[in-house]
């Protein structure tokens, strides 16, 4: 990031600096659900293993449990940057991919959770796994991490669709090529300035497929996102 090569005039006109957290979240609620996480300290360590849940397909936006959706819930008061009547700078994205597996999970798949831990003995054909609780991931593909973040309703960044059209449907939703996702971590600096931010939408998606599972057809591993967007105000 680039934060220590700002001009002196945004300093001195966008002073304050504020960072609004995004998380992957199970929710299916349209409006976030206060009590979905639980309200004591380790209600996110048991959120972020039910994010790493297994499924046939990648989750997109839809609001519905499996695949859980790519909407990623904010977990930091936002109240400041949307109140802001003089002006906010949205200086910089950044998404980071955490390892919520866990042998003997509840929430997940055994038979994939096996095979990811089996394959750490193999010097070549190891699935990635971070090997702690929690620790960050992200750099194999496929990893289906195509983010995207809207600020009042205006995609600031968007992976768009794929490139090549079927010929027969007319349509590039080919799911090879969306498998195709950027390595994390990741971040970008922005720059852009807002009379007023009245919305912010964060999706994201993370995923490993573990072909050689004995489980018969939910190969794919999801893996939890957290987005941190910074802003300044004046």
């Amino acid at each position: 990031m680039l934060q220590g090569c700002l001009s002196p005039e945004i300093i001195r006109d966008y002073p304050k600096v504020r960072v609004s957290l995004f998380a992957s979240v199970t929710d299916t609620n349209d409006a976030f659900s206060f009590s979905h996480v639980a309200n004591q300290p380790d209600g996110y360590v048991t959120e972020l293993q039910k994010c790493a849940q297994s499924s046939t397909a990648m989750g997109t936006e839809a609001l519905i449990p499996e695949p859980y959706s790519t909407r990623l819930m904010p977990v930091s008061d936002m109240s400041e940057v949307l109140a802001a009547a003089t002006g906010v700078l949205l200086e910089s994205i950044e998404f980071v991919g955490y390892d919520g597996t866990l042998v003997g999970s509840s929430d997940q798949n055994a038979d994939n959770n096996t095979a990811i831990d089996s394959s750490q003995s193999s010097a070549l054909d190891a699935y990635m796994a971070s090997h702690f609780r929690g620790g960050i991931v992200g750099n194999w593909q496929p990893n289906y991490c195509r983010p995207v973040v809207r600020v009042n309703g205006m995609s600031v960044l968007d992976m768009m669709g794929s490139e090549i059209q079927d010929a027969a449907t007319l349509q590039r939703n080919h799911l090879g090529h969306l498998s195709i996702g950027i390595p994390l971590p990741f971040g970008l600096e922005y720059y852009r300035e807002f009379d007023r931010v009245t919305k912010v939408e964060v999706y994201g998606g993370l995923a490993q497929w573990i072909a050689t599972s004995a489980e018969a057809t939910k190969k794919l591993v999801r893996y939890p996102l957290v987005c941190m967007i910074r802003w300044r105000l004046k």
